[in-house]
């Protein structure tokens, strides 16, 4: 599958989240990044992961061209702040290798970022359900 667009920066993510004080910008922001990455086109039964409160839907690629295989991840939701959310959930494991995604720690992450206050039970349990459904594939 061919990548429509690169990719979030991990760090541009971190430090435009940290920069944003008020929730609601940060809110904003999410929503934002869920609207100028959609990935559309994984909305197929094969990518869809299960036990989350809104439609999730992440493809898992190995690149193989480097000597240790490097995984990429395109993700998608119909809801755009889940959507935003799962880009800033999985954009600093993306281009990793196995042991890289296995030792990835999402709460710390989301903390970071200034997030994981914020996040319902719910929804914070969906990401999490995401980031196991990822590790359980790349470490398979």
């Amino acid at each position: 599958m061919a990548l429509s667009q690169p990719f979030p920066n991990s760090a541009q993510l971190q430090a435009d989240l940290i920069a944003l004080r008020q929730w609601e910008q940060r809110l904003r922001y999410l929503l934002l990044l869920g609207r100028d990455y959609p990935h559309t086109d994984i909305m197929r039964p094969e990518f869809s992961v299960f036990g989350c409160e809104a439609a999730v839907w992440v493809n898992i690629q190995a690149d193989h061209s480097n000597t240790e295989t490097r995984w990429w991840f395109v993700s998608h939701s119909e809801s755009r702040l889940v959507a935003g959310l799962l880009l800033v959930l999985l954009a600093p494991i993306q281009g990793k290798t196995r042991d890289e995604v296995s030792a990835f720690q999402a709460a710390d992450w989301l903390q970071a970022c200034g997030l994981e206050q914020q996040l319902s039970p719910s929804r914070n349990n969906g990401l999490h359900r995401v980031l196991k459904t990822v590790k359980s594939s790349v470490c398979a």
